[in-house]
């Protein structure tokens, strides 16, 4: 049985916790014998510390002062409290709390919980910096510190800034109590986009980010259908939205079509012409547009990479030499999309599958694409 009941020591270099060990398990005297054990985070030693013989050791503290005038400050975990100014020494602690109190009803945990004190005597407000990871465009924007104030028993939102560069968010607070890491839960506007706490769709952030920002929308079902292939008419939508500011901003086209299969009355016309001008897209080899073609993620990672520099486009990328290339085994130096894709994963636009492939011949949806287009355009 065990962990059980773990604290980390007051500088955060170690954690101890209980654990217990059956012993004689054959014998008349079997029973649980409870031990505390320490683990160390710079060595990876686990070493057990008690070995008295009795039943339970049930008594686990650090003592000790860990803050002062000269180490104001405390980090455990991805957590680090700083204190303006501290007029006598004393311990901080920060223990993981993995049941606090229950969270607003448009929040879910985005990273662990500490219950911190401490007995020094500080200046407030207090510094509050916690790192996160597994978290990417739209949603970052959404992400806060959430602090639990024990006078009114409710949570708040004490965020200050965010550094999405290096993943830290601040925040600050007038005392301690539990606090975290928790994303806001946007409201959906589609039904089979879950905003539900319990099950919140992955893209759900994106996807609302690129509804605001007037890129997506649903159809006449109400659905967003997040489920359904991106065709390269639609892909011309997305892209001229994006680059224009809103669908508002895509002029309407009254010349000469550039491509024979997207006429005048193509529904699609002004956003593809609109992304022709911005040198963003191009023809077939026969003249044509092919609206109908479904779109890989070799030719999404070109689309949006064009779009990032238009109106520019593929001139803009001629000289571009990827700063750390990512060696993806499918997508090799002299594959068509190669400079596409390097330059779409080094702004954190896409990455590579599990399997450390990029898979460029994989048909793009609608949810994957709302991700995309909100991490390359930066819709917080």
């Amino acid at each position: 049985m065990g962990p059980l009941f773990p604290q980390w020591s007051p500088n955060g270099d170690r954690i101890a916790f209980l654990a217990a060990l059956p012993f004689d398990p054959n014998g008349p005297d079997y029973r649980e014998q409870v031990e505390v054990w320490m683990y160390t985070l710079s060595t990876g030693d686990l070493t057990k510390i008690t070995d008295n013989n009795l039943k339970r050791d049930i008594w686990l503290s650090w003592n000790g002062e860990n803050t002062s005038a000269d180490h104001p400050q405390v980090t455990v975990g991805n957590t680090t409290v700083s204190f303006s100014d501290v007029t006598d020494p004393g311990l901080t602690t920060m223990i993981r709390d993995d049941s606090p109190p229950a969270l607003p009803a448009n929040y879910i945990a985005g990273g662990p919980f500490y219950h911190t004190q401490t007995t020094a005597q500080v200046a407030v407000p207090i510094t509050i910096s916690m790192t996160y990871e597994g978290v990417a465009g739209a949603a970052e924007s959404y992400l806060a510190i959430l602090h639990y104030n024990e006078a009114t028993s409710q949570w708040q939102d004490v965020t200050t800034s965010r550094d999405t560069a290096s993943n830290v968010i601040h925040g600050q607070t007038d005392s301690l109590s539990v606090m975290g890491l928790a994303l806001r839960l946007p409201t959906s506007h589609f039904p089979d986009v879950s905003s539900s706490a319990s099950n919140p769709f992955w893209a759900l952030w994106d996807i609302e980010a690129a509804y605001s920002a007037g890129i997506v929308s649903g159809y006449d079902d109400g659905l967003y259908h997040p489920e359904r292939s991106v065709t390269r008419d639609q892909m011309a939508v997305y892209i001229s939205r994006a680059v224009a500011g809103g669908d508002s901003n895509v002029p309407e086209f009254t010349g000469t079509p550039t491509f024979p299969d997207v006429p005048t009355g193509n529904w699609a016309l002004k956003y593809v012409e609109y992304a022709a001008d911005e040198a963003v897209v191009t023809g077939y080899d026969d003249g044509e547009y092919h609206p109908e073609y479904q779109v890989n993620r070799a030719q999404m990672a070109v689309y949006v990479a064009r779009s990032m520099v238009a109106p520019s486009g593929e001139a803009a990328l001629a000289d571009y030499v990827p700063a750390d290339p990512r060696n993806f085994p499918d997508v090799p130096s002299d594959f068509w999309a190669y400079k596409h894709i390097e330059y779409c994963v080094e702004n954190g636009v896409v990455n590579g599958y599990g399997d450390g492939l990029y898979h460029p011949e994989i048909i793009v949806t609608r949810d994957q694409m709302a991700a995309y287009i909100a991490r390359a355009f930066g819709l917080l």
